[in-house]
């Protein structure tokens, strides 16, 4: 069984590579790659775990899928699979990945909307942010139908917001909790 600690290790000496490598940027978006790929395919996580599968054909599988990706991240996966821990693949990627936004200094960024926007507008977003908090972010649209209209902006413990869904429930808050002057 795999516990806590070891996922973090594993997250630690890939995070250690890298930075002797000088290779943060390059990993970063491979890893984030990866993981897009094994949350959107399950099953590939079956396979790798798998007890009637020969371990050969699981790493030759590695190699074919990663040919052209850096070997410490090949050798990561390979090495999961060995050690019969691939079940936690993603959650070690999203360690490493905390581990690596934090030296290049990017910051998450969910912009929370009542209906998909173009990547044009969250490419301006990103750029206006990354202006003003002089730092890199990377962007996710999430859709609130909720929110009627306008945005919220969250990021670690920041939200900015302009939506009618706030401005209603603040004008709700402001006609209920005050006391009208000139009133009985």
């Amino acid at each position: 069984m795999l516990d806590k600690s070891n996922i973090k290790g594993y997250a630690i000496a890939l995070f250690e590579l890298v930075k002797e490598a000088n290779k943060f940027e390059q990993i970063h978006v491979e890893c984030n790659q990866i993981l897009t790929v094994v949350q959107q395919n399950p099953n590939l996580i079956d396979f790798w775990s798998a007890l009637n599968v020969p371990n050969e054909e699981k790493l030759k599988l590695v190699d074919d899928l990663l040919f052209d990706y850096d070997p410490i991240l090949k050798n990561l996966i390979k090495v999961a699979i060995e050690r019969k821990s691939i079940n936690k693949i993603k959650t070690i990627l999203t360690h490493y990945l905390k581990l690596s936004n934090e030296a290049l200094k990017i910051s998450f960024v969910k912009v929370i909307t009542a209906k998909e926007i173009s990547q044009d507008h969250l490419d301006r977003i990103k750029d206006k942010l990354e202006k003003h908090y002089h730092r890199r972010f990377e962007i996710k649209n999430v859709i609130d139908k909720s929110l009627i209209s306008g945005f919220q902006i969250v990021s670690e413990s920041r939200i900015i917001q302009k939506n009618y869904k706030n401005d209603l429930a603040q004008l709700i808050g402001a006609i209920t909790t005050k006391n009208i002057k000139g009133g009985r």
